[in-house]
């Protein structure tokens, strides 16, 4: 690419082939041009305006006019030349040269919709002769697809010598919103780094109207959702830990106090009776915790505790189910449940209480209860609610990153993917 050339004016000369005018707007940059009327690929190296091909093809149409004049990066461009590709297999792609005569030349790129504005490296770029991950201006690029590009269409003037039929290999690299390819044979190889344009972008540039809708996803098109992923996960990171901390604080000044430690047969009342046990004393408002035992083996209980508040009746319950099965099979040995069981209530006031129980299961003799009551003890269920609630976001952000990233690389005909 031709950078901070000087401005030169602009030179008319007729087509030899059809007498039409033809305008060269990068005078002593331009190779090549194409007459708008029939076609003929010219030679305007020298005066001799000699013709390189000669096709009388039907111009075919653009969505940026050749002339038009349009703003990107603060800089004002001139489409000079148009090429369409394909890549043998029916797939095509526009690409449209750009002039500024003080900023030389750049492409804007046009593939399903998508576009892209490129300019040429014209230093050498470390491993990208690989074929592998490269890192360059502080981006990691990752090799995506390669394969070839075929000259099916052209207009305009070029500073190279271009025709229908052309043929190069290609290979892209991507670190959305950028991408670096290659194009060209062994003898001779250009590189150029595309930048990822929003629709709207070239459409304000350009003055133009209504552009179709992109279609799939670009290979350097960035993810709509991860351009503040990494704030938001630094942000709930933040939450979690002043989160954990305050949990931390709060437990540390929980009585975590011994109510009563109950222990007796249940078969010494009867079952769906409600039964007086304990009397219980809370000096201050707080939660209780339930830790109960029953050896059940190969069946189960069912402890329904409800605390009564001697002065104003007020009953708060507590319900705990107790199953342990165990055995043998053909895959060997199995169990399932357990003998012992916590429950942490939500705040009960402080008062005097009647603890009554009524219980339901396979009672027999010895089966024992085993129940240590603690007020005031540390909880982390709210503290893990919150957790839920600072990551909910962030999760489901994550998912859709990765189901973008697999449309992404749905396009890919490479299988590396270097992190």
């Amino acid at each position: 690419m031709i950078e901070n050339s000087a401005a030169q004016n602009p030179k008319i000369f007729n087509c030899p082939a059809c007498g039409s005018n033809i305008l060269i707007k990068s005078l002593g940059h331009a190779i090549t041009a194409i007459c708008n009327s029939c076609s003929s690929v010219i030679d305007v190296k020298n005066d001799n305006y000699q013709i390189i091909e000669k096709a009388n093809k039907r111009i075919i149409p653009t969505t940026i006019e050749i002339g038009a004049r349009g703003t990107l990066f603060g800089v004002t461009w001139e489409a000079i030349g148009f090429v369409r590709k394909n890549d043998g297999d029916g797939y095509k792609w526009e690409e449209y040269l750009l002039y500024n005569p003080y900023h030389g030349f750049r492409f804007l790129i046009q593939s399903a919709g998508h576009w892209s504005f490129a300019k040429v490296i014209q230093r050498n770029i470390e491993g990208i002769d690989r074929g592998a991950s490269f890192d360059f201006e502080d981006q990691h690029y990752v090799p995506f697809l390669t394969g070839v590009a075929i000259v099916e269409y052209v207009k305009g003037e070029f500073y190279w010598r271009i025709k229908k039929g052309d043929y190069a290999q290609v290979c892209d690299y991507i670190a959305p919103p950028f991408m670096i390819s290659t194009e060209g044979l062994k003898e001779e190889m250009n590189v150029s780094q595309c930048q990822y344009l929003l629709v709207k972008e070239v459409q304000d540039a350009f003055k133009l109207g209504s552009l179709y809708d992109p279609i799939g996803i670009a290979c350097n098109q960035p993810s709509p959702y991860g351009q503040n992923f990494k704030a938001l996960i630094k942000a709930a990171f933040i939450a979690f830990t002043i989160l954990l901390l305050l949990q931390i604080l709060i437990n540390i000044t929980r009585d975590n106090a011994e109510v009563k430690n109950i222990s007796f047969g249940l078969g010494s009342f009867n079952k769906n009776t409600a039964t007086k046990i304990a009397d219980i004393s809370l000096p201050k408002d707080g939660n209780l915790k339930f830790t109960s035992s029953v050896p059940v083996d190969n069946n189960w209980a069912e402890l329904n505790f409800s605390l009564v508040n001697s002065q104003t009746d007020e009953t708060f319950n507590v319900s705990q189910a107790i199953e342990y099965y165990h055995g043998r099979d053909s895959d060997g040995n199995w169990s399932e449940g357990g003998q012992t069981k916590s429950t942490i209530t939500a705040l009960i006031p402080q008062g005097n209480y009647e603890l009554l129980l009524e219980y339901d299961g396979l009672a027999y003799s010895g089966l024992q209860l085993s129940t240590l009551i603690k007020r005031d003890v540390p909880y982390w269920g709210n503290f893990w609610i919150a957790v839920g609630l600072i990551f909910t976001y962030p999760l489901i952000l994550f998912s859709k990153i990765r189901s973008f990233e697999a449309r992404r690389w749905e396009n890919s005909n490479l299988i590396e993917r270097s992190k």
